[in-house]
């Protein structure tokens, strides 16, 4: 994290990174009983696959008394070019194999204490 600015008890800052990640996919979902998908199936086998990430985002940190602060940030996460394959038969189709992009946003509230 980067401090920016301190304003009495509030303090923003900025986040970043850069790296490469690990991912693994196993997915499988199953027709409700009754509806017009009952029995079908969409599967995506246990693939692994590594590739590029990265990260940004910004926050802010108020200093509840001298020990402890609260901090509320946002972060946004990109993994590059995560690897599936499987079956749907929702469709009757069969994925050999794909690769995609999963994006991420996230707003995380907590509490920092200095022991």
């Amino acid at each position: 994290a980067l401090d920016i600015l301190t304003v009495r008890d509030f303090s923003f800052y900025a986040l970043g990174g850069l790296g490469i990640a690990w991912n693994s996919t196993d997915f499988h979902w199953k027709g409700n009983p009754g509806t017009v998908v009952e029995g079908k199936e969409f599967n995506l086998d246990e693939t692994d696959s590594s590739g590029f990430a990265y990260e940004f985002g910004g926050g802010v940190n108020y200093a509840v008394h001298e020990k402890i602060d609260i901090a509320l940030q946002y972060l946004y996460t990109v993994f590059d070019d995560v690897n599936v394959s499987g079956v749907n038969e929702l469709n009757d189709f069969k994925v050999e194999s794909s690769s995609m992009d999963i994006k991420s946003q996230s707003v995380l509230l907590g509490v920092r204490l200095t022991i």
